[in-house]
């Protein structure tokens, strides 16, 4: 599957569809598949006035990456400025 084919599988979820029904709507037609993720498609947690528990801000990218590996993202995409090397090498392990 390319990226065309990805968002125009997307645009065919209804929003309908995804408020009846709480499994991703296309989950079918991605089974098997893993996409990729950037960090700014979580733009909303991080400019919230609303402090939540269950969706909290990720503070720091291992944070995010731990999400990510938990809802099975295959790709994560984040800015690195400012990371010393301590980090980098934590992120890399």
């Amino acid at each position: 599957m390319n990226r065309r084919e990805g968002i125009k599988l997307l645009a065919m979820g209804s929003g309908a569809l995804f408020a009846s029904n709480p499994v991703f709507p296309i989950e079918s037609a991605l089974r098997g598949k893993r996409i990729g993720i950037v960090v700014y498609s979580y733009h909303l947690r991080r400019s919230s006035k609303n402090v939540s528990k269950q969706y909290p801000y990720f503070k720091y990218a291992i944070d995010l990456m731990e999400h990510c590996h938990s809802i099975g993202v295959g790709a994560l995409k984040v800015g690195v400025r400012g990371w010393d090397k301590a980090f980098a090498q934590k992120v890399q392990d």
